[in-house]
């Protein structure tokens, strides 16, 4: 009977499967995501709309709507069509789930070390990792590519865990 090793060599077919696969997983979550809190904002403040209450537009961000204020009303309506606190909110709700608690900031001014690296890290690490899938796509290291790949699912499971959180916390008892 012929002896097997076990090679610490990644196959280079799986490897090749692995990174496109990882990226797919990615991708599918962070449109999940997205969807999710596209149907927050429309439920929430464009039901508000619809119904001719932009005073509901209260109901989350004090201020949201200001009687008379057109321009600032307006600045506020362009900001929740684009939805920018998507990235800050998943982020923010990962990091309490993790901790279980507000560190690196104090919740009550929300201000501190943590909320300064978010809003820098949620544009700075992305990038970072989407040069790192690049290499990888290029790189002939099949141990890369699997590295590569098996960081990108631990990320998205992160994301996951943020967006998650932030549906059950923050959108859906706000709806």
């Amino acid at each position: 009977m012929p002896r097997r090793c076990i090679s610490p060599e990644v196959s280079p077919s799986r490897a090749h499967r692995a990174l496109p696969w990882a990226a797919t997983f990615w991708f599918v979550v962070a449109a999940a995501g997205q969807l999710i809190f596209a149907f927050y904002i429309a439920s929430l403040y464009g039901g508000a709309t619809l119904r001719g209450d932009l005073a509901g537009w209260n109901k989350v961000m004090p201020h949201g709507y200001v009687a008379g204020d057109a321009a600032g009303n307006l600045r506020v309506g362009l900001h929740l069509l684009t939805a920018a606190i998507l990235s800050l909110g998943v982020g923010l709700m990962f990091w309490l789930v993790l901790h279980r608690a507000p560190v690196g900031f104090d919740i009550k001014t929300f201000t501190g070390p943590f909320l300064t690296f978010l809003t820098f890290g949620q544009y700075l690490v992305p990038l970072a990792v989407l040069e790192v899938y690049f290499w990888a796509q290029r790189s002939a290291s099949p141990n890369g590519r699997l590295a590569m790949a098996g960081s990108l699912v631990g990320l998205t499971l992160a994301m996951g865990v943020g967006i998650a959180a932030a549906t059950m916390s923050m959108w859906v008892l706000r709806l």
